[in-house]
């Protein structure tokens, strides 16, 4: 799984910094100010439980654990 495109400020991991800014954007949809395409996670339009759910799933990972080591 990639996780860099959960890593919302770029930092290298995921933390509370984004879960804040999944939940600063809770309950918006496609349209609203406060809808960030990029915390659509699951493209439906709306951000709601299921990417706080994502999100939270994924606290504490660093970017570099989704990584493949395979040098075939």
């Amino acid at each position: 799984m990639d996780l860099k495109k959960f890593d919302l400020n770029d930092d290298g991991y995921i933390d509370i910094t984004e879960i804040q800014m999944v939940s600063n954007a809770f309950g918006s949809k496609r349209g609203d100010e406060r809808y960030e395409r990029r915390i659509d996670f699951n493209h439906d339009g709306v951000i709601d439980i299921h990417e706080l759910v994502m999100i939270s799933s994924l606290f504490g990972r660093s970017v570099h654990d989704g990584e493949d080591d395979d040098d075939d």
